[in-house]
């Protein structure tokens, strides 16, 4: 479960959660390709951020396949 601080309060949210959020893409390549795309579509986001830690080679393969949609 993961917590995150939210000002004076906590909220617990499970992995469950986090995968329907719209701002959280994790898992496979194909999984992170289909949330995002999923994501612009039925939002309008079309700009996504990585955590810093986040390795160039790592996001390498999201950005390739992403950019040709």
């Amino acid at each position: 479960m993961v917590i995150e601080s939210m000002g004076a309060s906590r909220v617990d949210l499970g992995e469950d959660d986090l995968r329907r959020s719209p701002i959280v893409a994790v898992g496979s390549l194909d999984d992170v390709c289909e949330k995002l795309t999923e994501t612009r579509e039925k939002y309008g986001i079309s700009y996504f951020t990585a955590p810093i830690e986040a390795r160039p080679d790592v996001m390498a393969p999201v950005i390739e396949r992403l950019a040709g949609k």
